[in-house]
């Protein structure tokens, strides 16, 4: 279940690209939108609406793909508001959760506050972070995580907060010797790895 962030839907590019980056790695992804997507432009919806929006997603995830494991997520502030739902509802289908660039502070403030509810999640916790992100800064993104009991962090070298890398920089070949958009294509190798070392119960 792969949520958007605050300023752009589930059909944005990189929305698409997240989605099929995980699907060339055999990972199904189910995108959604939050009811103020589909209004005129206005903030985002309440914390209970987006936690009964993610409710009703995670529900239609879990009838679509009844023999495979179910992990939450999202960019930005999806994934935020994924680790609410998590942390709220105990949902026992959720396997794990994967951050597209967690927000941990607004840009220029730096701060922890937002992830004071990590703590309390007990499932495996999985955070995709470029290393340009301002909207976490890498000391206290680092913190957050290593105080977390199942958290790993995976840093995407000169990517910012949308995947966005440095020209030339980062910048990967596949076997024909092509480049590949290596901050997306490295998020999703890195997050099958990750699921493939996180067993869910039998």
């Amino acid at each position: 279940v792969l949520a958007h962030g605050a300023g752009a839907g589930m059909q944005h590019a990189h929305m698409q690209a997240l989605a099929d980056a995980f699907a060339d790695v055999q990972i199904a992804t189910l995108r959604f939108n939050f009811p103020f997507m589909e209004s005129s432009r206005k903030p985002p919806n309440s914390l209970g609406i987006c936690l009964s929006t993610l409710a009703a997603a995670v529900t239609l995830g879990a009838s679509l793909a009844t023999e495979i494991p179910l992990y939450i997520g999202g960019h930005s502030f999806g994934g935020r508001m994924a680790s609410h739902y998590v942390e709220q509802s105990h949902d026992a289908r959720c396997a794990g959760l994967i951050y597209c660039s967690f927000p941990l502070h607004p840009s220029g403030k730096p701060g922890v506050a937002r992830a004071e509810h990590l703590p309390r999640i007990r499932i495996p916790q999985l955070f995709l972070s470029g290393t340009r992100d301002s909207l976490a800064e890498q000391d206290l993104l680092r913190g957050v995580t290593e105080a977390l009991p199942m958290a790993t962090l995976l840093w995407l070298a000169t990517a910012d907060h949308s995947f966005k890398t440095l020209k030339g920089k980062n910048r990967q070949r596949d076997a024909g010797g092509a480049a590949t958009d290596s901050a997306y294509s490295l998020a999703a190798n890195a997050t099958l790895d990750w699921i493939r070392h996180h067993p869910t119960p039998s």
